[in-house]
This record gives C-alpha cells, sequence and structure tokens, in this order.
C-alpha cells in the first residue's frame, strides 16, 4: 500500500475530528451565555471569556482549537446574538448555530451562483462566511437579539 508524502499537523486532525463528531447541538446561537461551556466540551475546544463596555455591552467567550477560533457574543442580558470564527477549517455549525442551523441548511440548498464571500440570509438569521486556503472566516447572527448599540462591524 502506498503512502502519501505529505501529512497533517496532528493538531489539525485531532481538531477536524473533534469537530466532526461533535454530536448533538448543546447551546449556541439565541442561547444563554452559560451554554458556551457545553460548546467549548462539545467541540474540544478550550474556553475564555472577557467582558466588552459600551454601549450594547456584551461578554465574549473564546473556543480555541490550534488554529480555529471561535467567538460567541452575549449581550447583557446573556443571549447569545452573535458567533464569528477564523482559522484552516469552518467550525461545527450544528454545535454553534443549534437550531437555526436548519435554517441555513435550508437557505443554502439552492445553486450558487457566484464565487468569493457568502452571505446568507434565512429569516431572522445572517451568515455570512469566505476566506481561501486555510484562512477561513465567518460570522453568523441573530438579527433581532443584537443589542441597542452593538455594531457588527465589531463581530470578527
Amino acid at each position: 500500500m502506498h503512502t502519501p508524502h505529505w501529512r497533517l499537523p496532528p493538531r489539525l486532525i485531532a481538531a477536524a475530528l473533534a469537530l466532526g463528531l461533535a454530536g448533538t447541538a448543546s447551546a449556541t446561537l439565541g442561547e444563554q451565555e452559560e451554554t458556551a461551556a457545553r460548546d467549548a466540551t462539545a467541540m474540544a475546544m478550550t474556553a475564555t471569556r472577557k467582558a466588552v463596555a459600551g454601549r450594547g455591552a456584551s461578554t465574549v467567550h473564546e473556543l480555541r482549537a490550534g488554529r480555529l477560533a471561535v467567538r460567541q457574543y452575549a449581550g447583557a442580558d446573556g443571549t447569545v446574538f452573535a458567533v464569528a470564527w477564523d482559522g484552516p477549517i469552518h467550525p461545527d455549525l450544528d454545535t454553534l448555530l443549534g437550531v437555526h442551523a436548519r435554517a441555513l441548511r435550508a437557505a443554502a440548498a439552492g445553486p450558487r451562483t457566484a464565487r468569493g464571500p457568502r452571505r446568507i440570509v434565512a429569516g431572522n438569521l445572517v451568515v455570512e462566511f469566505g476566506g481561501h486556503g486555510r484562512t477561513l472566516q465567518g460570522r453568523a447572527y441573530l438579527i433581532d437579539a443584537v443589542p441597542a448599540g452593538a455594531s457588527l462591524d465589531d463581530l470578527q
């Protein structure tokens, strides 16, 4: 049997397997911020939390596995209103979007006519993603859950 001459880094393989085998959605977009820890466990990522001051004050939960970073933004009421990510692969969107993942799949099922960044709107849900090679980015947010004064430009 012929073996390839290249190898993927073990951390990347572990992250990809963990994301692919994440199981059912735990908690996420539109749910309470306490569920961010369950997302980190489900996706085999480490979690940190920091408060963000200012208008539309929020808390950011950052989940990391290797070069993949996921940020979950929660408003003052504790509801996760947005998720953003960047890294060599897209994260497990079923886990991050929870019940909203079905709406994303339905809206994305149609033919795609253009290359480049993609923006999908499914009712209250907006998902934007793009990138190239091993540099992928994206974000998802619930239009009516974004706190007053919060800037969508800050969701990176």
